[in-house]
């Protein structure tokens, strides 16, 4: 009887053990999993508890009474939403994350992402609220984003470029990136936001964009698109070189090294930092003022 007794308070110690060892998984009741990995490092924490991210998606982090004697905890199985954290749960992004918009909230919080996943736009951050207001201002007018490109149905005014999609007006947004994917019939460049998929508008008049299209592809900037396969050179004039692409005028994109530089009777200033607001374009290449002297800008990479 003794032995029976025993064995009895055995099993029961054990299981009140794993009870306790083994905590319920708060996260479910917020709509995410728990973390594989009681390990992982904790990326956030708020009211209910520590959160990590394990395959690019946020969990919440078990944490295991340390003077309990724990079993293994058994996996999950549950079934997990793929939906964003609630609000109280996301961290702010910071603001080189606030250039891109990828979801609203019911409540109109903006989402974004970051290297771990979602993150929300803290509108009381100046930095954050400027990089929307330059990026994306139709949101804060209280306009969504558009999705397609337009071309003959595009307005402009001073807060930035429209369109309508399904009936109801929305905002072209300026691209993230000064890449050229293609070139309307007005002059526009057109990009894509890898963060969301929105048809974006390159922003060719800011300083900085000016010196990657100098850089990258300056024919863009007047409208022409660079040229993919050809490097014959047909003519010549102040923006560069120009070359002929199926019937079609396009840019030769030459670099122009610190040798170019030299020969020119210039100093090559590539190791500077470059200041977008005090640099000069011509066909002999890009030009800077450093200690009074001007300097040309490698763009050879």
């Amino acid at each position: 009887m003794r032995i029976s007794n025993v064995l009895l308070l055995s099993a029961a110690l054990v299981i009140s053990k794993a009870s306790a060892c083994i905590p319920d998984c708060w996260a479910e009741k917020l709509g995410f999993k728990c973390c594989e990995n009681e390990d992982l490092k904790v990326e956030y924490t708020d009211e209910n508890g520590d959160w990590g991210v394990e395959n690019g998606d946020w969990c919440g982090i078990l944490r295991v009474n340390p003077y309990v004697n724990c079993l293994p905890a058994p996996k999950t199985t549950t079934t997990t939403k793929t939906a964003a954290p609630t609000t109280s749960n996301v961290p702010n992004c910071q603001f080189y994350n606030c250039i891109s918009i990828t979801s609203i909230g019911e409540d109109g919080t903006l989402y974004s992402k970051n290297d771990h996943g979602t993150c929300k736009m803290n509108l009381k951050d100046s930095s954050c609220k400027r990089s929307i207001e330059y990026y994306a201002k139709p949101v804060l007018l209280g306009y969504p984003l558009c999705k397609e490109k337009h071309e003959d149905d595009l307005v402009r005014d001073e807060d930035g470029y429209w369109a309508i999609e399904d009936g109801n007006w929305c905002g072209v947004q300026v691209c993230p990136r000064c890449e050229v994917e293609s070139i309307d019939k007005y002059g526009n460049i057109w990009g894509t936001d890898g963060a969301n998929g929105n048809k974006c508008i390159v922003d060719k008049e800011s300083s900085e964009c000016n010196y990657t299209l100098q850089t990258t592809c300056r024919s863009a900037k007047v409208g022409y698109k660079c040229c993919k396969e050809t490097t014959e050179v047909v003519a010549r004039d102040s923006l560069g070189f120009w070359g002929v692409e199926n019937g079609q005028w396009c840019g030769l994109n030459n670099p122009f090294p610190c040798a170019h530089y030299t020969e020119l009777g210039y100093k090559c200033c590539d190791e500077i930092k470059v200041n977008f607001n005090n640099l000069t374009f011509t066909k002999d290449g890009i030009f800077t003022t450093v200690n009074k002297e001007t300097c040309g800008v490698s763009n050879d990479k």
